[in-house]
């Protein structure tokens, strides 16, 4: 699992090292933390808004197999 630029996630599978999900966030979000289920099916990303005076971290939870945030 990897950030790609600053507003999308990228996830490999751990046999083959193949892209399978991409969890894209909104142009004025940066990533800045990624969090994985121990099952593997949830994934967090954490970001703030790059505009935003103050230091606030927001978390978005998707499916790890859909590429949806719940």
């Amino acid at each position: 699992t990897s950030v790609e630029g600053e507003t999308t996630v990228v996830v490999y599978s751990a046999k083959g090292g193949r892209e399978c999900a991409r969890f894209v966030h909104s142009p004025d979000e940066i990533i800045n933390r990624i969090e994985i289920s121990p099952d593997g099916r949830r994934i967090v990303s954490g970001f703030r808004k790059k505009q935003s005076t103050h230091r606030a971290e927001y978390y978005r939870l998707w499916e790890a197999n859909s590429s949806r945030h719940v």
